[in-house]
């Protein structure tokens, strides 16, 4: 899938600078257009304003801190910026970025996990992972790095999503020096996936890409620790992969692999539901 629109929902240069620092290593490589969009929220007792407001000093100071990543270095061109504003309640938020993200190739967000606002902001990635159709970005808060998608790791166990992140996270796979597609599953359920897994391994070498195939699955370690503890061990700068593979609701009781990269990853995610 080529990325021509990136959307990042901000709410403070201090907690989001991550975000724009990502879109702009995306925009390297893809040629993508960015649009910052200034996520303000409305007291909780005032009528619901929803659209765009009168630019702040936030969305100027999002101007500058883009100049300054293109003259940070000879070789980034002046490419489309857009900052615009939208006012929202904590209720509508979600919606709100499900409608912008529509419209957007990929959704980049700050990970939830620890970050200010952090209902807020599980509310709002989920509303654009299963609102929107199109893929979310998670980043994780001290990210420091100038480069996704070289090193990737594809969190896979045969389901739909998994398959539909696999189809979305194309622009990063072309990309990569590095796959390796991580098979979380044990018994029967390692038995079902192992057979899809090799296909995905054998689709990616014809395509020129290297990829290897790991199986993993450590009694006591849930999914999502152990998917994210092979991406550290592999030092990988991505992970794909699908989101809510079980319904939502369990996931929100007993965890799971999409809580997990909500609440605690340490390296970017790509999701697709």
């Amino acid at each position: 899938m080529a990325i021509r629109d990136i959307l990042c929902p901000i709410f403070s240069l201090e907690a989001d600078g991550v975000v724009l620092a990502a879109a702009e290593a995306v925009a390297e490589f893809s040629g993508a257009r960015i649009k910052a969009l200034v996520v303000e929220v409305e007291p909780a007792h005032n009528v619901r304003i929803e659209g765009p407001v009168e630019r702040s000093a936030l969305s100027h100071s999002l101007d500058q801190m883009h100049r300054g990543f293109v003259e940070q270095s000879v070789k980034r061109a002046p490419r489309e910026f857009e900052v615009r504003e939208i006012c929202v309640s904590a209720s509508g938020a979600g919606a709100s970025l499900n409608s912008e993200a529509q419209l957007a190739d990929l959704t980049i967000m700050l990970r939830p996990g620890q970050a200010p606002l952090a209902d807020m902001r599980v509310a709002m990635a989920e509303a654009v992972l299963f609102g929107s159709g199109r893929p979310l970005l998670l980043i994780p808060p001290n990210w420091r790095g100038d480069w996704i998608g070289g090193n990737v790791v594809v969190g896979w166990n045969g389901s739909r999503e998994a398959a539909r992140a696999l189809g979305d996270a194309t622009v990063f796979l072309d990309q990569a020096t590095s796959i390796t597609v991580v098979c979380v599953a044990l018994g029967e359920t390692r038995t079902r996936a192992d057979a899809s897994a090799q296909s995905v391994v054998a689709h990616m070498n014809k395509r020129g890409k290297h990829a290897e195939l790991r199986h993993v699955g450590k009694l006591g370690f849930s999914d999502g620790a152990t998917l994210f503890g092979q991406a550290e061990a592999l030092d990988a700068n991505l992970v794909v992969m699908g989101g809510y593979g079980t319904p939502r609701l369990l996931e929100r009781i007993v965890g799971g692999v999409t809580r997990e990269a909500l609440d605690k990853a340490r390296v970017p995610v790509l999701m697709s539901h």
